[in-house]
C-alpha cells in the first residue's frame, strides 16, 4: 500500500497535531518548573543583595566600633599617665615624710 504525495502530507499533520496534543502537558510542567526555579533564583538573589548589603553595614558598623575603641584607648592611656606620675611623686613624698619622721 502506497500513499500519495498528499496523503503523507495529511499523515504528518495528523502525527505533528497529535505528538503536539500528547507533549503539550509535559511541556507546561516544564515550564511551570522553570517559572518556579527563576522565582526561586530571583528570591536568591534578592536574599543576596539584601545580605550582601547587610554585611556591608555591619563591616561599617565595625569599622567605626573600632575607631571609637581606638579613641577611648587613647583617652585611657592619656589619663593613665598622670595618674601613674601622681602616684610616683606621692610615693616619693610618703617615702621621704618616712625617712623625715
Amino acid at each position: 500500500m502506497s500513499l500519495t504525495k498528499e496523503e503523507m502530507k495529511a499523515l504528518r499533520l495528523f502525527i505533528s497535531e497529535e505528538l503536539r496534543l500528547q507533549l503539550q502537558p509535559f511541556r507546561d510542567e516544564v515550564n511551570q518548573r522553570f517559572d518556579d526555579v527563576n522565582r526561586s533564583f530571583g528570591e536568591l538573589a534578592l536574599q543576596m543583595v539584601t545580605r550582601e548589603e547587610f554585611n556591608s553595614f555591619r563591616n561599617e558598623v565595625n569599622k567605626r566600633f573600632d575607631e571609637v575603641a581606638r579613641q577611648i584607648d587613647g583617652l585611657y592611656q592619656h589619663d593613665e599617665r598622670p595618674e601613674q606620675e601622681y602616684l610616683f611623686i606621692r610615693e616619693q613624698i610618703q617615702r621621704l615624710e618616712a625617712k623625715i619622721a
